[in-house]
């Protein structure tokens, strides 16, 4: 058995519902193979001098200073690894433990990988990654985009995120009312609109039909947000569908589960290029609940398409992803109609639930990270790559691939301060060459 290695990560909560539910979860199945150590949140902030904003306008200088915070919060707390979840700040620790030459090993997970901000995070990270630090991406198209943005991130561990699966909370309700249940961050990538005009199909042929859309609506802007409000609101007026289709806004604990044990099924039409696994779909899985999803990214990891779920037709051939809404209608009405289909997914459901307990991937993780704190690595050194352009480091990041990114003459320091500026429609088009496969049903890609 490897000795319990100390993993050091920064306590707190997560704004959004979504992450604190994932990330919680998974810190304290962690907790039980290595030795977690809490640091505060004040005195991480506080190796940064205060802010992010004020050490960056003294870089370089602050670099040493970063550094030296660093190994002095590493012996504080005798770390051997640090568990990076606050994504903004982990570019510069990385950095800042490869300008110091610290023992010091870095874990993360890919929980996004094709969004503007993450696209960014990534070709930020990209220099100073090493095999001395663990990568997690959950699915294996998640791990493929990574290294469409460079081969440095071929050392990813693909390893997926996991839950816990003892007592199993689904029971078959063979005369259950035929609810729909949709949950997750309420968003245009997210396609709740697609999955309202799904429904208003669905309702004309299944009486009684009704869909529960759980979950806080999100957006770059409060303008962004409203609107997408605003245009759900007209699609129930639309399709007249005010009495069968509601939004809880967020829950959790028992109102959460009260859904999840209602419901005949569990939608996602998500075509979010930041997706990377879907774990409201493996949610759903402890409650035994078949699942209609989109063809998308890491959704084709977890459902087995005919056997626990459906996975629609999703295409990329033009500027955006589309997808096949008939399809989608048709195979919500099988199984809300179909009691014995409903049983069948419903017992496939519990049973693919073993390859998500965390104690089968917790010792996945330990092990790698084990491994990863033994190496001794040579660091590169920081001012060879942090102030030179993207554009002109082709031995280092997959050119041919990004060459459609507008902000690739930004150095990998520079691109974290810029601001996300790209409207969804324009970077579908720059960030195709990274996730087209994303979309199986896009030829090209398959």
């Amino acid at each position: 058995m490897n000795p319990r290695l100390r993993v050091g990560y920064i306590s707190g909560q997560a704004k959004r519902v979504n992450e604190r539910v994932i990330d919680t979860a998974w810190l304290r199945y962690l907790g039980q193979y290595v030795e977690l150590i809490e640091i505060p949140p004040l005195s991480y902030i506080k190796l940064f001098g205060g802010t992010f904003e004020k050490w960056l306008q003294k870089f370089p200088e602050s670099l040493d200073k970063l550094s030296a915070n660093l190994k002095a919060l590493q012996d504080k707390y005798r770390l051997d690894v640090f568990y990076a979840n606050l994504t903004p700040s982990n570019p510069y620790i990385v950095m800042a433990r490869n300008h110091g030459q610290l023992d010091l090993g870095i874990l993360m997970i890919a929980h996004c990988v094709g969004s503007e901000n993450w696209v960014r995070h990534w070709l930020a990270m990209a220099p100073f990654l090493t095999e001395k630090d663990v990568l997690l991406a959950s699915t294996a198209t998640t791990k493929r985009a990574l290294e469409c943005i460079s081969d440095v991130y071929k050392g990813a561990c693909q390893i997926p995120l996991c839950t816990d699966a003892d007592g199993l909370l689904g029971s078959f309700n063979e005369d259950g009312e035929p609810i729909i249940l949709s949950i997750g961050r309420i968003e245009n990538v997210k396609n709740i609109d697609a999955a309202l005009r799904c429904f208003a199909d669905i309702s004309a042929r299944v009486p009684g039909a009704r869909l529960v859309i759980a979950g806080e609506y999100t957006g770059r802007s409060e303008g962004q947000v409203r609107q997408y409000r605003e245009q759900l609101e007209g699609l129930v007026q639309q399709y007249g569908l005010q009495d069968t289709v509601t939004f809880t806004g967020s829950i959790v604990g028992a109102e959460k589960e009260a859904c999840f044990r209602s419901a005949a099924l569990l939608l996602n039409l998500s075509t979010d290029p930041g997706e990377t696994f879907g774990y409201n779909i493996v949610e759903a899985k402890r409650y035994g609940l078949p699942v209609v999803c989109t063809d998308w990214d890491g959704f084709r990891d977890i459902v087995r398409h005919g056997e626990d779920g459906f996975l629609a037709d999703c295409f990329w051939e033009g500027d955006k992803p589309s997808i096949d809404e008939a399809q989608v209608a048709d195979y919500c009405v099988q199984l809300l109609t179909d009691s014995g289909l409903r049983r069948r997914m419903h017992g496939a459901s519990l049973l693919s639930m073993e390859q998500f307990h965390y104690r089968k991937v917790m010792p996945l993780v330990e092990e790698a990270v084990y491994h990863a704190s033994e190496r001794v690595v040579l660091y590169r050194k920081v001012d060879e790559v942090w102030n030179t352009p993207i554009s002109e480091q082709g031995g280092l990041y997959c050119l041919d691939n990004l060459r459609g990114i507008s902000f690739l003459d930004a150095s990998p320091l520079s691109v974290l301060s810029e601001v996300n500026t790209i409207a969804l429609e324009q970077w579908y088009g720059q960030v195709k060459p990274l996730i087209g496969h994303f979309a199986s049903a896009n030829k090209q890609f398959v």
